[in-house]
């Protein structure tokens, strides 16, 4: 079915960005996989393409493009013909922009930058051993001394954690107030900051996910984004923007595996594609809400509000997006298991992606992943955090 929502222009972009893909990156991800991370040439030879931070302004290395689609189609494409442990979208999307909205000029010229060469790779590191997703109840702090913070405590789950040149750590500023956190920049080198393991997950090999530590790290005020003791407030709004990138995560993911299975069996695809497009309907509300923005309330533009209910797309995304992949293996065969390399990958990332980008509302704490606020899309884009 013809996607009504992108122009000739963005065609000839993907075409573009499809060959950078599978030149540059595809034939190195069985590697990655096997080592557990990215090379960071990945990030640098994206960003010699102009493909980080596309949405920055031009003094700040980026393209100035207004128009989401065009990240919208990197994404996609680094789904279907690269790898989807690079996160690209991570690095541009959701951690880069606390940076812009929420710096002052000097941080922005100081940072923005290398990000978009791809010299600077980010992180942000929220989640702690033993508070999951209530961020509120985060035990990491940062007290004020004179011109610096000290910062203690330690974070898991981190993704780029091993690889990250700049983590954003968010820590409690306000003893005794729930939500008085502040972010910091931390930065890679600093006296009394250590990365713990690599942890091994049950997929997406290629994206190293690590813990971190934080031993009396002093962040000068320079390092500091935003008011200090509005950090929550700022995740609330930045947060949001998850939903957008794990929406169009996932319905590429349940395309390619789509394509993967009917390529090897044209006969099944026909006899049971009726069974495919209901099975796809699981995940088809929220993609289009994603990606049709005329027909559901969303703008294409950065400019625009991306819809009025991030839950709805981050809750039936990745579930949608590992039905049709089930159904597409049931309907393949056990030949399968052995003839797409591509498929195992597409049926095994989005269940772990799925829960660690968008939880299901049984785990989302203190309204932080049900956030009802009409953000500006260029303001987040994401998909897998910290």
């Amino acid at each position: 079915m013809r996607r009504l929502i992108f122009e000739p222009e963005h065609d000839a972009f993907r075409e573009s960005v499809r060959r950078f893909f599978r030149n540059e990156i595809e034939p190195h991800a069985a590697r990655w996989r096997e080592q557990g991370y990215v090379d960071r040439s990945a990030y640098t030879k994206a960003g010699e393409q102009g493909y980080l931070l596309m949405w920055a302004d031009e003094r700040y290395g980026g393209a100035g493009v207004d128009d989401f689609r065009y990240e919208q189609i990197v994404y996609e494409e680094n789904i279907r013909h690269g790898e989807p442990g690079f996160y690209i979208n991570l690095h541009s999307g959701l951690v880069a922009p606390y940076i812009d909205g929420l710096g002052d000029e000097a941080q922005k010229q100081r940072w923005l930058p290398g990000c978009a060469r791809g010299e600077i790779i980010l992180a942000i590191a929220m989640t702690e051993p033993g508070s999951g997703s209530d961020l509120a109840g985060m035990k990491a702090s940062a007290v004020e001394h004179g011109d610096h913070w000290v910062l203690n405590g330690s974070k898991t789950y981190i993704s780029n954690g091993q690889i990250a040149d700049l983590v954003i750590v968010a820590a409690r500023t306000v003893p005794d107030e729930r939500y008085g956190i502040g972010l910091f920049v931390v930065e890679a080198g600093m006296p009394g900051f250590k990365r713990g393991n690599r942890l091994h997950k049950m997929g997406l090999k290629a994206q190293d996910t690590s813990e971190l530590f934080f031993d009396g790290v002093r962040i000068p005020k320079a390092n500091v984004l935003g008011d200090p003791r509005r950090g929550f407030g700022f995740l609330q709004q930045f947060l949001v923007g998850e939903r957008l990138i794990a929406a169009i995560g996932s319905m590429a993911t349940a395309q390619t595996a789509d394509a993967a299975q009917s390529s090897h069996d044209t006969n099944v695809y026909t006899r049971l594609s009726g069974r495919r497009r209901r099975c796809s309907t699981a995940a088809e509300p929220s993609g289009a809400w994603a990606a049709d923005p005329a027909g559901s309330g969303a703008t294409a533009g950065a400019s625009g509000p991306v819809g009025a209910d991030g839950t709805m797309v981050s809750g039936m995304s990745p579930d949608g997006s590992t039905a049709v992949t089930v159904l597409s293996f049931t309907q393949g065969g056990r030949g399968i298991l052995w003839r797409s390399v591509e498929f195992d990958r597409c049926h095994r990332d989005p269940r772990l992606a799925g829960r660690l980008v968008c939880p299901p509302p049984t785990t989302r704490q203190c309204g932080i992943t049900s956030c009802r606020s009409r953000p500006r899309v260029r303001a987040f884009v994401p998909a897998g955090c910290g």
